[in-house]
């Protein structure tokens, strides 16, 4: 009879297992960021640094080194501020303590700083193309309108209309739309002006032929009435119009800050832009006052000039030189208005911020 058995296995009698070595584990190396990680990491923050010192403010002159330089620091401190912060929070957990970790962390922090300063750019730059694309618009209707409206060989009728149609998008097109507004409101007003100025014949008054059958120059004196009433009217509507752009602001497409804002300035530039039309009509009220001079010259000296070649001709030299003397002050008041009101486009089509 076999009465072999078979071996069996027993932990009773087995080795105890190796224990750690705690100074080995002590003294062991952590783990070190790669070299790629490393350069990269670095790359990350000199061109968040450089970005930071292009875009946070303009560029400081010459002369004026601390400020340089306080700015380059500032721009140091931003972008390594964050990353630092980050590291410190979580190293509460032991498995970010490693240089390795801590650089990832860096690395982490600058690809997300970078991301959000890449956004900032491109909306920064988006904004600064819009902008000019608006103020570009702005400009080359005002300098259209400026042109057919005071150039010598340019009738009122050449004036063109004006598409209130933005070219630019966002804010600044709602901008660009608003100036539009503004110049077209400013082109109605114009037209009607001197169409009922050209109704009341004014350009006619001092038509030789006209005022040579003009008895006692009473026509002369109801077309010289006329345009005293017109004038009248349309100051005050030409005020209405200044008065009226908060109104026209409301309804543009912009948020209630941006509108808020738009309306402060307009208020702020309103007592000088409302001094301005003052001046300008208050022209138009010593020109008038300079042709009814000149025909009660005419009217007290009626045997003293005759009509030759559609032209006015004096007996008198003294006569002419007073004529003349208005005409020259009219010339001036002329140039004044146009001055004025070259200003007034002026001022409207600069930034209207």
């Amino acid at each position: 009879m076999d009465t072999r058995t078979e071996p069996t296995l027993s932990l009773d009698n087995a080795p105890p297992a190796p224990q750690p070595d705690p100074l080995a584990a002590a003294l062991r190396t952590p783990p070190a960021a790669s070299p790629a990680l490393k350069f990269w990491t670095y790359a990350i923050y000199a061109g968040l640094w450089a970005l930071t010192v292009l875009l946070g403010s303009k560029a400081p002159s010459s002369t004026d080194t601390p400020t340089a330089v306080g700015h380059v620091i500032g721009a140091g401190l931003a972008v390594t501020i964050p990353a630092c912060i980050a590291i410190l929070i979580l190293s509460v957990f032991k498995r970010f303590r490693t240089p390795r970790n801590r650089v990832r962390i860096a690395f982490g922090v600058g690809l997300a700083l970078l991301g959000v300063l890449g956004a900032v750019s491109g909306v920064g730059f988006y904004q600064g193309k819009q902008k000019a694309i608006a103020y570009a618009e702005i400009r080359h209707v005002g300098e259209l309108m400026r042109t057919a409206m005071y150039a010598a060989d340019h009738p009122p009728g050449d004036v063109p209309d004006i598409d209130p149609t933005p070219k630019a998008r966002g804010a600044y097109g709602q901008i660009e739309r608003g100036v539009k507004i503004l110049l077209g409101q400013r082109l109605a007003q114009y037209r009607a002006y001197m169409k009922e100025l050209d109704d009341v014949r004014l350009s006619e008054l001092f038509i030789a032929n006209r005022l040579a059958r003009d008895r006692g120059l009473v026509e002369s004196r109801l077309i010289l009435e006329q345009s005293q009433r017109i004038v009248q009217k349309y100051s005050q509507q030409n005020q209405k119009l200044l008065a009226d752009v908060p109104l026209m602001i409301r309804g543009l497409d912009l948020s209630e800050q941006q509108k808020n804002q738009m309306i402060e300035g307009a208020l702020k530039a309103r007592p000088t832009q409302k001094a301005t039309l003052a001046r300008n009509w208050d022209i138009e009220r010593q020109t008038l006052a300079e042709f009814e001079k000149m025909i009660n010259l005419l009217d007290d000296n009626r045997r003293s000039w005759r009509a030759e070649h559609n032209e006015i001709v004096f007996d008198q030299d003294r006569l002419l030189a007073r004529f003349q003397a208005h005409q020259q002050t009219v010339r001036r008041l002329t140039e004044e208005r146009t001055r004025l009101e070259l200003q007034q486009f002026d001022n409207l089509t600069s930034d209207l911020r």
